[in-house]
């Protein structure tokens, strides 16, 4: 049951279910029922996603608007290869910092339902609030899927200025036939430190997912961190190297992790 609770409040049920399976561990049958349920609702949900991403994409190329999907989708098919085991919550959506009320307009046009801000901030106001506010927050119209509209990737506009639709970016297949523009790897790894120290790595998906991206090279983990200090973040990277070491087994030099 603490396993069980744990795994929700992480969010990590795909994780832990291909754990498992990969370690040919038995659990209890309705720990392991709940496990395939779970596992089930993330790749349905994905598969949802990844509709909305393109429409989203459509609608935003239409209007001559530059965009790219980060965190989430790509994401997840770059570091797990497959969409069925990490969870996401929402579709994040960046855009240049002068179209974001534009977005945002054919986002209402669109059907999307507002939430954040809410109703005290009317829709001619929505430019203000993006202008002190890295993000306004809407649900589908048929799906209720959360999707984030981002203006800039972080909330501290001090922290990582250089992840802008200025920095290199890479296409991804999400999909079979569905291609979308992501963070280009030498932004990424960084992104994903500042963002999980942002937040006090309070989610151990965060690491997972940092933890899954070095795995692809581990013998350049520590330039991966020297990139990150260059750009800023290298307590934030420091952080999330140690964690993973410590929580998730990432293999890290004694001498290096000293350093750290």
């Amino acid at each position: 049951e603490r396993v069980a609770g744990i795994t929700r409040r992480q969010r990590v049920g795909g994780l832990v279910a291909d754990g498992l399976r990969a370690a040919g561990i038995e659990t209890l049958e309705d720990f392991a029922a709940a496990l395939r349920e779970g596992a089930e609702r993330i790749a349905q949900r994905n598969l949802r996603a990844v509709t909305v991403t393109a429409q989203i994409g459509r609608m935003l190329d239409a209007a001559g608007i530059d965009w790219i999907s980060f965190k989430g989708l790509p994401l997840a098919a770059q570091v797990y290869g497959t969409l069925t085991v990490k969870m996401s919550n929402d579709v994040d959506i960046l855009v240049p910092f002068e179209d974001a009320e534009r977005a945002c307009a054919l986002f209402t046009e669109a059907g999307y339902r507002r939430f954040n801000p809410g109703p005290e901030v009317r829709d001619d106001q929505v430019g203000a609030w993006m202008r002190v506010s890295k993000e306004t927050g809407w649900r589908h119209p048929e799906t209720g899927l959360i999707v984030e509209l981002h203006g800039r990737a972080m909330a501290n506009p001090a922290l990582l200025p250089q992840a802008t639709l200025a920095a290199p970016r890479k296409r991804v297949e999400i999909a079979p036939g569905i291609v979308v523009p992501t963070m280009g790897d030498e932004i990424l790894f960084a992104y994903l430190v500042a963002h999980g120290a942002h937040h006090g790595w309070f989610r151990i998906k965060w690491l997972a997912d940092v933890a899954a991206l070095l795995a692809r090279d581990p013998a350049g983990i520590e330039a991966q961190y020297h990139a990150a200090r260059a750009l800023g973040v290298g307590r934030c990277a420091a952080q999330a190297l140690l964690l993973a070491h410590d929580l998730l087994a990432l293999p890290l030099d004694p001498g290096f992790a000293r350093t750290l």
